[in-house]
């Protein structure tokens, strides 16, 4: 088990964790995620000993400053964001780097394998310097490879550490890094992943670490973590999750996203986002469109109103259409006033007489509401 415990990180004077807690356990792939500067990198560095930090971290429960380098180097490998080579190495060179920092010196044919691994076959004589930007990450990883090939050592669990393994691979690499990652897990080795890409993430990672400013606001399985709300307070814009047919797995459509901050520059508080879901027939979708948008009416003249969105989604296997509507406020108060205000009834009154209750109507799929931050 790979633990942190209250860790805490200071940077310049500023405080950039406050107390985050997390578990990564061997068998599981673990990802953190969370928006640019939330903190993801800063913990993975702290667990690597790359900068000061004050808390606990644990490796199968021993405090992780208590292991020489060599008994860490011999336990875990870590792959950077970024890797900068000024001399004309080959791909070969770099990768067998790894053998002198592990225990698998003697094993000579491990680079070669550790570059088919991950689909670099053919690549060893060639200079580094001249990869693309996403073979040059794969060779990395290759040679993070090397360092800790056998996913279990004497009994012990070995771990891959990956800073956004997959930042600069198109999608087909993209599958082939994650299902090492879940090879190596099932294997009995422990990965902990920093990633952007949540879909990814809910394919393939076992647990998730969701972070933002600093903290720590959730973990547990994706399809825990992944919820509207959490995303939204997370990412600080509206975000709508859902489950792939035949799966398990959440996923989220970057085309129902919308930020929440969008056509109200002069608020800078907290913002409410109200949030609808129906599911309509074809054949009524003409009509719902028109009927949804035309609240925008209504909507105009209220104070704290900011902007309203109605989102089109992906047919379902009955042929449905599933509808979602964002209407954004300047505050809750603001959203309370307008439930109770005259408009508000006149807008229900008029979707009263479309929308009854038969068989081909629009269906209500539920009501969500999102407190998140604007930015400035």
């Amino acid at each position: 088990m790979f633990s942190a415990e209250n860790v805490t990180v200071t940077l310049n004077r500023k405080e950039i964790l406050h107390g985050v807690d997390m578990v990564a356990q061997p068998g599981q792939v673990t990802a953190i995620v969370g928006h640019n500067g939330s903190g993801k990198t800063t913990l993975l560095r702290a667990m690597t000993q790359e900068v000061a930090y004050g808390g606990h971290i644990r490796l199968e429960g021993r405090d992780i400053r208590s292991f020489r380098p060599w008994e860490l180097a011999a336990r875990r490998a870590v792959l950077p964001q970024a890797s900068r080579i000024a001399f004309p190495f080959t791909v070969l060179e770099i990768v067998r780097l790894g053998l002198t920092t592990g225990t698998e010196a003697a094993r000579s044919d491990l680079p070669q394998r550790a570059l088919e691994r991950v689909g670099l076959a053919g690549f060893a004589g060639r200079f580094y310097a001249d990869l693309s930007g996403g073979e040059q990450q794969r060779a990395q990883l290759a040679r993070v490879l090397c360092q800790v090939w056998e996913p279990v050592l004497d009994g012990e669990p070995r771990w891959l550490i990956l800073d956004e393994p997959v930042s600069s691979l198109d999608i087909g690499h993209q599958l082939e890094v994650m299902e090492l990652t879940r090879d190596y897990a099932a294997a009995g080795g422990g990965v902990i992943a920093v990633m952007h890409d949540l879909n990814l993430t809910s394919m393939f990672a076992h647990h998730m670490v969701l972070m933002s400013g600093g903290h720590c606001v959730a973990s547990g399985k994706p399809s825990d973590v992944m919820t509207d709300a959490t995303l939204s307070r997370a990412y600080g814009c509206a975000l709508q999750v859902n489950t792939a047919p035949g799966s398990d797995a959440t996923y989220l459509l970057p085309h129902m996203a919308r930020r929440a901050s969008l056509n109200a520059p002069e608020c800078t508080n907290a913002m409410y986002i109200a949030m609808n879901r129906f599911t309509v027939r074809p054949e009524n979708a003409d009509a719902f469109e028109a009927l949804w948008l035309g609240r925008d009416s209504h909507l105009k003249d209220m104070d704290g109103f900011v902007e309203f969105h109605m989102l089109k989604g992906p047919e379902g296997e009955d042929g449905t259409i599933l509808y979602s509507s964002h209407t954004v406020w300047q505050s809750v108060e603001a959203f309370k006033a307008w439930t109770t205000s005259e408009a508000f009834r006149a807008a229900h009154k008029d979707a009263g007489k479309t929308m009854k209750l038969h068989e081909g109507s629009p269906k209500f799929e539920g009501f969500q509401s999102i407190q998140t931050i604007a930015s400035d």
